[in-house]
């Protein structure tokens, strides 16, 4: 049966990012036309073009979201964008709130134009469940860009647009994941900023899927999330390290982060549908209610430790060493299991 990416012609900016060349890398497995990879970065274009090997279908371009010019150059003969480029680490985006604003915002609106000038199919945008009521310069600039795509959908077609609203990705670069074991291998100290912060979780795969799900599905004006699951910060380094999270210091939650998720906000739950694969939100609200604790890494089914230590196996992050199922004991997990 054909794939409707079957020789299609898609653009995947942020293509060499660790979500974005996941995304490529799943895309080819239809065998597209062609796929264009757009980044900033040729040191990691060329490491791709290692990975992937001389591959006819793959072609990469150096360029950023900011300058509408590339990107308009980069959208021609193109039927598909997936729009994954983003500042993307919580710090990164405190201390330097303007780019944040420039790349997440303006970078957004500026391949939403080129697209529609291009004559694109369909567009995807790229988002973080840090945009649910949001207390960070990332996730304010990432609910701008999802609020600026939603609008433009509502009067572009084509392109039809659609957004994706993912949880954290486990092993995508500067995530907790490969910087303990970064530390680990060398011998340097291990500190955790609050081990009773909850976070909904997936692997690269899946967040993959869900994007060309998403893209595959997409009719103009959704906002699609995932269903997932979450971890406690305590059970995933207990995991990762081996060790017990009491003997590392913690050093408190960093500038913008939450002590816990949202995949929804409190407003957006009121029209959120459930899909077999994802929930949806609707323009109006629903009278069939979701059971809001689904939306909430406090509240939601937490993955245990032996499940956390599978999930690294599969995602090749970890060795799977979890000496018990319990879950961290302390603040507000321990209230959680008490309640």
């Amino acid at each position: 049966m054909n794939h409707p990416l079957r020789y299609k012609r898609v653009l995947v900016t942020g293509g060499t990012g660790s979500l974005g060349s996941g995304v490529v890398k799943e895309i080819l497995k239809y065998e597209p036309d062609v796929i264009r990879v757009f980044s900033r970065d040729e040191t990691k274009q060329h490491e791709m073009r290692g990975q992937l090997g001389e591959n006819a279908r793959v072609r990469y371009l150096i360029g950023d979201v900011r300058d509408k010019d590339r990107l308009r150059m980069a959208c021609e003969g193109i039927q598909f964008v997936i729009h994954a480029a983003a500042m993307k680490h919580v710090p990164a985006c405190e201390y330097n709130p303007f780019e944040a604003v420039a790349t997440n915002i303006s970078g957004t609106q500026n391949a939403i134009e080129a697209a529609r000038e291009r004559g694109v199919e369909r567009l995807v945008v790229v988002s973080t469940d840090k945009a649910a009521e949001p207390e960070s310069v990332m996730g304010a600039t990432k609910l701008v860009a999802e609020r600026v795509a939603l609008a433009a959908a509502q009067w572009s077609n084509p392109p039809r647009i659609c957004c994706v609203r993912l949880g954290n990705v486990l092993g995508s670069r500067g995530s907790i994941v490969p910087t303990i074991r970064e530390r680990l291998a060398g011998g340097k100290q291990i500190t955790i900023t609050d081990p009773t912060m909850t976070r909904f979780v997936m692997t690269p795969q899946a967040a993959s899927e869900f994007i060309i799900r998403a893209l595959v599905s997409c009719g103009g004006g959704e906002l699609y999330v995932p269903k997932l699951r979450a971890v406690c910060v305590g059970d995933l380094v207990a995991v990762i390290t081996g060790r017990p999270i009491s003997s590392f210091p913690c050093t408190g939650a960093r500038p913008g982060e939450k002590l816990h998720e949202l995949l929804l906000s409190e407003d957006e739950q009121k029209r959120a549908l459930e899909l077999d694969w994802a929930y949806y939100v609707n323009t109006e609200p629903v009278s069939h209610k979701i059971p809001c604790g689904r939306f909430g890494s406090l509240t939601a089914d937490w993955l245990t430790r032996k499940e956390i230590g599978r999930l690294l196996e599969e995602t090749g992050t970890g060795n799977g060493t979890a000496d018990t199922d319990c879950h961290c004991q302390s603040g507000a997990c321990q209230s959680r299991q008490d309640g």
